[in-house]
């Protein structure tokens, strides 16, 4: 047998028969990861967002971006959503911490989607959650930058507001 091998053993067998050795390496840093935990607990695992939507449109535009991009908040756990009736109800439960964020889907929303207009929604953010506010933002601005994206390239693609000609 090498000697390193032997040498190995030596300090194994050492370390074994030492009880502070036994402490040092398994209890102490199991008992420091006992009083952590309880100490922070689940501090450090984020809880999901709390968005609220307010459809006044109730177009197709409107179910999407609800089937859509919330959905897919809702299902990835990111989010959790709330039906609200009206805008004002909205601001209230953003105000009082009740909602991080609420959309508001306004009234011809789906119209101004698929006509010359251009398609916004709104959304009301807390103060107290700047990072879920920001999301919702987020989501709104790039759900409604593909919306329009989206009609001004079939507008082109049908030479609406040209003649039929590029004018490039």
């Amino acid at each position: 047998m090498p000697t390193s091998c032997l040498l190995a053993a030596k300090d194994i067998r050492q370390r074994l028969r030492d009880r502070s050795a036994i402490l040092i390496a398994v209890v102490v840093p199991l008992s420091l990861a006992f009083v952590l935990s309880l100490v922070f607990g689940q501090e450090g695992v984020p809880s999901p967002f709390r968005y609220g939507v307010v459809d006044l449109d109730r177009g197709p535009a409107a179910e999407t971006f609800r089937t859509g991009a919330l959905d897919a908040l809702v299902q990835d756990d990111i989010a959790t959503l709330r039906r609200v009736e009206t805008a004002d109800e909205a601001r209230r439960l953003v105000e009082s911490g009740a909602l991080d964020a609420a959309f508001v889907l306004p009234s011809g929303f789906s119209t101004a989607s698929s006509t010359a207009g251009s398609a916004s929604l709104d959304v009301f953010g807390s103060v107290d959650a700047p990072t879920a506010s920001e999301v919702a933002r987020s989501v709104a601005r790039s759900f409604t930058t593909d919306l329009n994206g989206a009609r001004v390239a079939a507008a082109a693609a049908a030479g609406i507001g040209t003649g039929g000609r590029d004018r490039s």
